[in-house]
């Protein structure tokens, strides 16, 4: 039952026109990194009947991974973002994601997700792995880029490399579609709905708007200490 009604807010966040593609987003020229110590949690109180919602930020990196012409899109690791609602803890689901900062102080801080109809698995970050543990490489043809951990003696991937070190090209970095994303069948509102849901999948989608200000202004104060990330140069192919 809880899942059914979930799916349906999904699906009716998609239908207001609130999904983007995010390979119509650029991506930004140097990489930049904002560390959360400590998970984030904020409640709100939303809909007709006033219902309650907790939004939690995992622990860990956050990276610039997309922008657009008003701010930047910071993501973490799998699962990052988890939605629950306290009355009813079955009803929690995580996603992919992170949160947006507008370049205006004066626009609100939003948290944002990869619309999925499963829930992602939940990947936290060792302590080690923080912004400074954090680096990039880009191919110069292709201009793939790859998000990857560095260990502490300075091998790049090592027991932290699963969390991060996945491969996107540069300006089509639509990783949505990671594992746990999973598909609509036609027992979710029909064959139709599934196919719209189907179509969605992978894009980028609000979460519930922020309420608590301290929130938000604990987000700002962070992005205020925006570390820039570490180009690691690729090694020349082997010779056969």
């Amino acid at each position: 039952m809880y899942i059914k009604i979930f799916s349906v807010i999904l699906f009716c966040t998609l239908i207001s026109g609130c999904a983007t593609n995010p390979e119509k987003l650029q991506t930004p020229v140097e990489f930049t990194c904002i560390y959360l110590q400590e998970p984030l949690s904020t409640t709100g109180h939303y809909g007709l009947f006033n219902v309650e919602w907790t939004t939690r930020l995992e622990r860990g990196p956050y990276w610039s991974e997309k922008i657009d012409e008003k701010g930047t899109f910071f993501r973490g690791a799998s699962g990052s973002i988890s939605f629950r609602n306290p009355p009813n803890p079955a009803l929690t689901t995580t996603a992919d994601g992170g949160f947006y900062l507008p370049k205006d102080p004066k626009e609100p801080v939003k948290i944002y997700r990869y619309f999925t109809t499963n829930a992602v698995p939940v990947e936290v970050p060792p302590d080690n792995l923080t912004c400074k543990t954090l680096t990039y490489t880009k191919e110069p043809v292709s201009q793939k880029v790859s998000i990857l951990s560095v260990a502490a003696g300075g091998a790049v991937g090592g027991a932290t490399g699963a969390i991060i070190g996945r491969n996107f090209p540069s300006g089509n970095m639509s990783y949505g579609q990671a594992a746990g994303a999973g598909a609509a069948g036609g027992a979710i509102g029909g064959l139709i709905v599934a196919a719209i849901i189907n179509s969605e999948v992978g894009k980028i989608i609000g979460g519930l708007p922020i309420q608590e200000a301290s929130f938000m202004e604990k987000l700002r104060e962070l992005g205020a200490k925006r570390e820039p990330l570490k180009q690691t140069p690729l090694l020349p192919a082997s010779s056969p």
